[in-house]
């Protein structure tokens, strides 16, 4: 037996596409062992994802969620992140992304203050809206005193 690996690269089917949403646990240097191609990697930095460990708000005042945006190269699409506990809209942000790069891709990394969100489980939710289509993806996360 032998194994082949290949790159698929898949289009948005709208010109919108959003990858999953991930809590971070860490940044550190992306070093030569860390393949350009990564979907952690973004330049010289790569995201170390939080594998759902509870969030201990004592000693985090902020969260920080990544995500990538997959567009037709020249697009400006808007986003929104929509902090959940259950149903209840807790907390909105509409930040900025950067730009494109050649091949559309928008690597995204942003930190929100979580210190009036009470202990308990909760969901970030990243809306990416270009051309009116909406392409969205959810995550949990639980917060611990």
């Amino acid at each position: 037996t032998s194994v082949q690996k290949s790159k698929l690269l898949v289009a948005p089917a709208d010109g919108i596409a959003v990858s999953s949403v991930s809590i971070v646990r860490r940044l550190e240097e992306a070093g030569p062992e860390v393949a350009d191609d990564d979907p952690f990697r973004i330049d010289r930095t790569r995201v170390v994802p939080n594998l759902d460990v509870p969030i201990a708000r004592g000693e985090n005042d902020n969260l920080s969620v990544y995500f990538t945006v997959y567009t037709v190269p020249g697009a400006t699409p808007k986003t929104a992140l929509e902090f959940l506990q259950g149903d209840t809209l807790i907390a909105r942000a509409k930040p900025e992304l950067p730009a494109a790069g050649a091949d559309g891709r928008i690597p995204y990394v942003g930190t929100f203050p979580i210190t009036s969100f009470a202990a308990g489980r909760y969901s970030v939710r990243a809306l990416v809206m270009h051309d009116g289509k909406v392409a969205e993806a959810e995550t949990g996360f639980t917060i611990v005193p």
